[in-house]
């Protein structure tokens, strides 16, 4: 049809600034009206689609939410169960290794969806919130163009006003008539424009053509029928990116509503959005039956009532077992040390403030390094001769001749100590226990030139050969990042 404008994407810079799919906001076929307002029916549905639109910040807000949290518990859970493991609390079997391996795996592959998958949440949050945006815009100038007798949205031969509580146009416009900014609220609903979009075809508003003359915004022609320029240069109008036009010469009719026979998102100007949310979609790994499983750990109940079977290329592409089972019974008993774990971390703390030192390393932008071990009380043996040789002076001057430090009141009164760092001193970098088996196993992985070689402890990152305790830092570290511009954007 001449002059009508069809987009296929939110970016129309001529449109009148109302993304509006009004596929049920259609005239009788065959009539015209100019100047005619549209129904509060079709108007109604218009903002029912916006509100949905608007519901795909908060579902993506929440989503990327369970994702950080469930990372953050499976890197929990893992070293809880090293923990355990190293004080041999639980049984000295393959098992406790599968289980570790499982949690470190789907750790990874947590942190490697929220990498590839949050840039694309964010994308269909921003698309389906800009063509809500239009939607609301476009009810919003058509509620408020009205005056004592003129109006362009109609309820039964009179102008339609929000009063009382009532709003049908709720999902676009506040009780006071207008549109205004709100963050989304979290949702756990997905959006569904396909759904939308029928519900829309299936309520077949009119434009009310009996009230003709009281919409100034449809009007057409020429000799004093303008309503965007002068006398004879009435150009055509596209309201929501093409969807509703109205021409400079001709009354509108059904061809108008270029898309009203449109039963889903495909063809029409919220395609994008669809296409976004269905990419946004795949991958989510909080949903994954493994995962759920060994989230369970995090709590005593409900048990577990399920084995957990594994593939054996699950642990390792070659490993010899041809099935892997960690029996319901053994996960149970997981769950209940846990538990008196964490029973036992309130009281002495130790746990939080291991946690604390791997968050810590976690949101550094170094690699991770071997942790010097916790300190314990040394021996007398080890005590140092500058330590005995300080002890025996007895006054601050005798004390300072020794090079010691005095901590006392007068001469004689108080008590000659080693002077800082003398007393003990730590072992030197990388000499430390663990550092020597830490550094070989890294060399061990970059050694490995061929992906096919990178395995047993080690991850192939795509160009390179690395400890995979590395890697899994990284993009714990990277999820933080992420969660953190996505909590900024909604």
């Amino acid at each position: 049809m001449s002059g009508v404008v069809r987009t296929k994407a939110l970016e129309n810079p001529s449109s009148h600034s109302a993304a509006a799919f009004v596929i049920f906001l259609v005239i009788s076929t065959g009539a015209s009206a100019n100047k005619a307002p549209i129904n509060i029916d079709g108007a109604e549905q218009v903002c029912l689609v916006s509100q949905q639109l608007k519901q795909a910040a908060g579902y993506y807000a929440e989503t990327e939410k369970k994702r950080l949290e469930t990372a953050v518990k499976l890197h929990k859970l893992s070293r809880e169960v090293r923990t355990l493991a190293s004080k041999g609390q639980l049984s000295n079997e393959t098992w406790v290794a599968w289980l570790l391996n499982s949690l470190e795996k789907e750790l990874s592959s947590t942190l490697q969806t929220a990498e590839e998958q949050t840039q694309k949440a964010i994308a269909a949050a921003a698309v389906c919130s800009q063509a809500a945006g239009h939607l609301s815009e476009f009810i919003n100038i058509f509620y408020n163009a009205q005056g004592s007798t003129n109006y362009c949205i109609d309820n039964g031969g009179s102008k339609y006003t929000i009063s009382g509580g009532s709003n049908k146009l709720a999902g676009c416009l506040n009780d006071q008539g207008k549109t205004e900014l709100k963050a989304p609220l979290p949702s756990a609903t997905k959006p569904d424009i396909d759904a939308a979009m029928k519900t829309m075809s299936d309520k077949q508003g009119t434009l009310a053509s009996g009230q003709s003359a009281k919409c100034f915004l449809t009007q057409h022609g020429s000799s004093g029928g303008e309503a965007y320029a002068e006398n004879g240069q009435q150009p055509t109008i596209s309201w929501g990116l093409g969807i509703f036009t109205v021409t400079g010469t001709s009354a509108a009719t059904t061809d108008n509503w270029s898309h009203r026979a449109k039963a889903a998102a495909a063809a029409t100007p919220f395609e994008l959005c669809h296409t976004s949310i269905k990419n946004a979609d795949a991958g989510f790994a909080h949903d994954n039956a493994k995962i759920a499983t060994l989230l369970m750990l995090d709590s005593e109940t409900p048990k577990i009532q399920a084995n957990l079977d594994l593939e054996p290329k699950y642990i390792t592409a070659d490993y010899p077992q041809a099935k892997l089972t960690i029996s319901k019974e053994n996960l149970q008993s997981v769950q209940t040390a846990i538990k008196n774990l964490r029973a036992s971390n309130s009281q002495t703390g130790q746990m939080d403030k291991l946690m604390a030192v791997e968050v810590e390393k976690l949101l550094s932008d170094k690699e991770c390094q071997p942790s010097p071990p916790l300190a314990a009380a040394k021996p007398e043996t080890q005590v140092s001769t500058q330590a005995a040789e300080c002890n025996k002076q007895k006054t601050k001057k005798s004390c300072s001749t020794s090079n010691c430090k005095w901590e006392g009141t007068t001469e004689t009164v108080g008590e000659c100590k080693p002077k800082d760092g003398e007393e003990t001193q730590a072992p030197a970098a990388g000499t430390g226990p663990g550092a020597a088996g830490t550094n070989s196993e890294a060399k061990k992985c970059s050694e490995k030139t061929k992906q096919e070689d990178c395995k047993d402890g080690c991850n192939w990152d795509g160009k390179e050969c690395k400890d995979s305790s590395i890697l899994v830092t990284k993009k714990f570290a990277l999820s933080v990042v992420s969660a953190a511009f996505v909590a900024l954007l909604f």
